[in-house]
């Protein structure tokens, strides 16, 4: 009977969440107060010094939120001089002391920051060193606020007491001395915590020592040696047991720690068990996706505490609980998106929340099969197009509401990757991609514009529309379309609308059709980029009159149905060329040499401006798109194809053979 409660409490949990439209990770990190900022002469004068090393050194129980002890700072001055320390610090925390370079010296206290006035100004690529000591309440001032700061509570499930601490995006300050600069990456930290003897604390990196310090408490001391943003260094202390186990990395003699603190209730690991040992693969997994785990020379793990959803913490997220794996994926792909590479600002959480709500996809596909990863992939979809406005790019950064939108930030993110994946329609590059990224910013901070630039140079393609329509841009489209056919020529006008018109009027994309006819279904990819856009192409099957085509059947872009309709009176027969207005002078427009072997050039009209080409074969499939007009073609097989070319005037269709 306990276990049938137990296993109630959880669906509601789990409902709780489903009900809301939260994603989990987006729900840990949305905090219900407004987060004092501290102000912006004191942000400019943190920005004197570039971080090395810190080392925390304090005292926590999972009874309270009361915090105590000291943080020291090694850094080195890059502005011309630095006359003031300046650092954060909640107001309600006590500093004790501070010693700089050995000396102590007094400080003012500014809004949520501590300003030490220095004896003489420090010359740039000076190195220094501040100590501070300190203690008070991490929790929220004047309570109300869960994951932010330290928060301590009970788990409503398995009854253990837990202290953990919260930091993302504003909140390390509540808790300990610190600069909350993303683009101060800190080379490297070392993290102690004296806690009772009937706790464990975990952290960040590698376990080196667990120490008794009297007969009540414990030191445990965690060391990374990897380069780490201030929001990811993280403290959770409760009645924990450790449970442990090696994963190998497959086509390599590695091999990663995972290392969990579980709650000690001696039900809770055989629950969840099976979900947490399920991590081992996901890592061995994503090191093939995204390049080899990062931090595979320290561990990965899980540290559990009473919240909703996760938190990414370098390698040891908090968890609320193993019973989504999805959650538990999510957490583990911010390890390379968020972790590894960092957004540059958080009007770019898409490098950290797309990529890692992806990361949900490609497991679903992966480890339950194609049908699952659909089934994900419809579900983020049917979210974002639930509202018909909105961009990734964050546009209000005081807001944590809106940096952590799950429409926006999660599911909207993750399913223009989904469609980036589908343009580049090679997933060995796409993935290449990936892994390209990760190497070329890893322990850095990115921007969206940075990967667009990697994506582009390992694809070849322009990514100029895709990052204005889906990334900056707002809404989707609703395709509709008339339709005609005689014998095998086939003619589709391709309409669409916008749901957000004044901010992104058109989109312009690769689009698969869905022609169902008697003999089978059939897919053709084709290239649109007006409002109402004909194609022409070969079909030997005679498609439908009711039912006939379907717009984008697999899942690969956001975008709504409307209506298809057949209409006898369109003409099936490509002009040679045409536009959206009028019949294009053809004069001066030819294609040469054709047939054609190694390539095929483009001769234009006078004064015309191309912009760019499509490729596609006489059943009217996309091969290519181009934007130069000397096409490489020695890869294509023998045959008839069709070249599009748009430029400045209008459009021409052309047939070239391949031989």
């Amino acid at each position: 009977m306990k276990k049938l409660i137990l296993l109630f409490i959880l669906f509601l949990s789990f409902k709780a969440f489903s009900q809301g439209n939260i994603h989990p990770c987006a729900a840990s990190k949305i905090n219900h107060f407004s987060t004092p900022h501290p102000n912006l002469k004191a942000l400019a004068d943190e920005n004197d010094y570039d971080i090395k090393y810190v080392k925390l050194d304090v005292a926590m129980s999972n009874l309270n939120s009361n915090i105590s002890g000291n943080v020291t700072t090694n850094a080195v001055v890059i502005a011309n001089n630095m006359p003031r320390y300046v650092f954060e610090l909640a107001n309600a925390m006590i500093v004790d002391s501070i010693l700089f370079n050995g000396q102590k010296l007094p400080f003012t206290i500014v809004g949520n920051t501590r300003e030490v006035i220095l004896p003489a100004a420090l010359n740039k690529g000076t190195n220094f060193q501040s100590i501070i000591y300190y203690h008070g309440n991490g929790a929220v001032p004047g309570g109300g606020g869960l994951g932010a700061g330290i928060t301590t509570t009970s788990s409503p499930s398995w009854g253990a007491q837990v202290s953990y601490t919260m930091s993302e995006s504003y909140s390390a300050y509540l808790w300990w001395p610190c600069k909350q600069s993303l683009h101060d990456k800190i080379d490297s930290s070392d993290v102690y915590i004296t806690v009772p003897k009937t706790c464990k604390a975990g952290s960040n990196g590698l376990l080196q020592s667990v120490t008794s310090v009297n007969t009540n408490q414990d030191k445990y001391y965690w060391k990374s040696r990897h380069m780490i943003d201030y929001y990811l260094i993280s403290i959770s202390v409760a009645p924990y047991v450790d449970y442990s186990f090696k994963q190998a990395i497959s086509g390599t003699n590695d091999s990663v720690l995972v290392q969990n603190y579980i709650y000690s209730n001696p039900n809770t690991l055989p629950f969840f068990k099976n979900n947490i040992d399920a991590t081992g693969p996901m890592i061995d997994f994503l090191s093939q996706e995204f390049g080899l785990y990062p931090y595979r020379d320290e561990k990965y793990g899980h540290c559990m505490a009473p919240l909703g959803g996760g938190m990414e913490h370098q390698t040891m997220s908090t968890i609320g609980s193993f019973n989504s794996l999805d959650v538990v994926v999510h957490e583990l792909g911010h390890q390379w998106f968020g972790n590894n590479v960092t957004c540059s600002t958080w009007k770019d959480i898409w490098i950290n929340e797309g990529f890692a709500s992806y990361t949900e996809h490609l497991y679903q596909d992966q480890f339950n099969g194609a049908a699952a990863g659909r089934t994900q992939m419809d579900g983020v979809h049917q979210s974002v197009l639930s509202s018909q406005t909105g961009s990734v790019y964050v546009d209000d950064t005081t807001n944590e509401n809106r940096i952590f939108d799950s429409r926006l930030s999660y599911d909207k993110g993750g399913a223009i990757i989904h469609t980036l994946r589908f343009l580049m329609n090679n997933d060995s590059i796409f993935f290449h991609t990936l892994r390209q990224f990760q190497q070329q910013y890893q322990n850095n901070v990115a921007t969206g514009i940075d990967f667009k630039q990697v994506a582009e140079a390992t694809s070849g393609l322009n990514l100029n529309d895709y990052m204005n329509q889906w990334y900056f841009g707002e809404g989707y489209p609703t395709f509709s379309a008339s339709w005609n056919q005689v014998g095998n020529k086939v003619a589709v006008v391709i309409s669409q609308t916008s749901s957000a018109p004044s901010i992104t009027p058109l989109f312009k994309t690769d689009l698969e059709l869905l022609l169902r006819t008697a003999q089978g279904d059939t897919t053709v990819r084709v290239y649109v980029d007006e409002v109402n856009d004909t194609i022409y192409f070969n079909c030997s099957r005679q498609i439908n009159l009711a039912n006939s085509i379907a717009f984008d059947p697999n899942q690969w872009i956001l975008n709504n149905n409307g209506n298809i309709a057949y209409n006898s009176d369109l003409n099936v027969d490509a002009p040679f060329a045409t536009n959206s207005n009028n019949i294009h002078p053809s004069i001066g427009y030819n294609l040469y040499p054709n047939p054609a072997f190694d390539r095929i050039q483009i001769q234009l009209p006078p004064n015309d401006c191309l912009i760019h080409t499509t490729i596609y074969n006489s059943n009217g499939q996309w091969i290519s798109n181009n934007t130069t007009n000397v096409i490489n073609i020695h890869s294509l097989p023998s045959g008839t194809y069709y070249l599009k070319t748009k430029t400045d005037k209008g459009v021409f269709t052309k047939c070239f053979i391949k031989q």
